[in-house]
């Protein structure tokens, strides 16, 4: 899915399908495009869960892999490394959400099963989709750690 801001003004278009900077011809820098990319089960080892994860076409020209195997991994990490000590496994699987601005900064959510919000961040694509900066949530624990590489802050959730 892309969504364009256009530079300069159009014309008519059609609204079933608009045109999208970067694709179907167009030139990249006529307007300021965002994708959102979706995996519905981080289990399936399809995706933006494995690490060869999703290729995406940069509208200015080019392509790059996008991953969360990183952050999964991160995710599944112990509180006192940064991450949450969640793992997903087959009938619990979690759901991801990646954006991609019109600067090629990628930000990405991970949820569970149920779409409570575990773990927010961006990742560099000039870096194998490392993490440069990320945010755990945990149910019913309160939690900051704060180093020279990371911040993660750690919410008590309640009603669940």
């Amino acid at each position: 899915m892309a969504s364009t801001v256009w530079l300069e003004a159009l014309g008519l278009v059609d609204a079933a399908e608009p045109p999208i900077a970067g694709f179907g011809g167009i030139a990249g820098t006529q307007g300021l495009t965002t994708q959102t990319l979706y995996d519905a089960d981080l289990t399936d080892n399809v995706g933006l869960e494995v690490s060869g994860g999703m290729t995406v076409t940069n509208p200015l020209g080019g392509t790059y892999t996008v991953s969360l195997s990183a952050a999964i991994a991160k995710l599944g990490q112990p509180i006192a490394q940064g991450g949450a000590g969640i793992t997903f496994a087959a009938g619990t699987p979690g759901t991801a959400v990646v954006s991609i601005n019109a600067e090629n900064e990628v930000s990405f959510s991970i949820s569970d099963a149920q779409g409570r919000s575990l773990m927010s961040g961006m990742l560099s694509v000039e870096q194998a989709s490392s993490l440069l900066t990320w945010s755990c949530h945990v149910s019913d624990t309160t939690e900051t750690i704060d180093s020279s590489r990371s911040f993660c802050v750690f919410q008590r959730f309640t009603g669940f």
